[in-house]
């Protein structure tokens, strides 16, 4: 059986070669590129994973196909970054281990952007530090 890392190692091989999701076709998308804009950090991470997670069911059907509702926390982390990098704010996409499942999200400065963090009912800020396996980041 294949360990943890070295299945990480291989979904993150995945991820970063992969193309970054458009969402530019969704009705409001223009307006929340202008609200950030003029936001800081911690209301820009509100506002974010509120419009993520409001349109989740439309993001997953753009991004996996009809029928599905929900989208995974790589992909959540891809908008979250297209979203950011449109609004041309520095942010850094990482990807990790959080009680041992691999985890994406965003961070601005030490800021967590994390629209699927519901996943881990306990998690808080220090979880996202303990184990990064890989980032990248976006500056403008």
């Amino acid at each position: 059986m294949k360990n943890i890392r070295k299945l990480i190692k291989e979904e993150l091989d995945k991820f970063k070669d992969s193309p970054r999701i458009s969402v530019k076709s969704l009705d409001d998308y223009k307006s929340i590129i202008s609200l950030i804009k003029k936001s800081n950090p911690i209301k820009i991470s509100k506002i974010i994973e509120n419009w993520v997670i409001e349109h989740e069911y439309e993001l997953a059907d753009m991004i996996c196909g009809a029928g599905e509702r929900y989208i995974n926390c790589e992909h959540a982390a891809e908008i979250v970054g297209q979203i950011l990098s449109d609004a041309k704010i520095n942010h850094t996409l990482q990807v990790g281990t959080i009680d041992g499942q691999s985890h994406a999200w965003v961070r601005i400065n030490d800021i967590i952007i994390d629209p699927t963090k519901d996943q881990f009912p306990n998690i808080n800020n220090e979880d996202y530090d303990q184990d990064i396996l890989w980032e990248k980041s976006y500056e403008f």
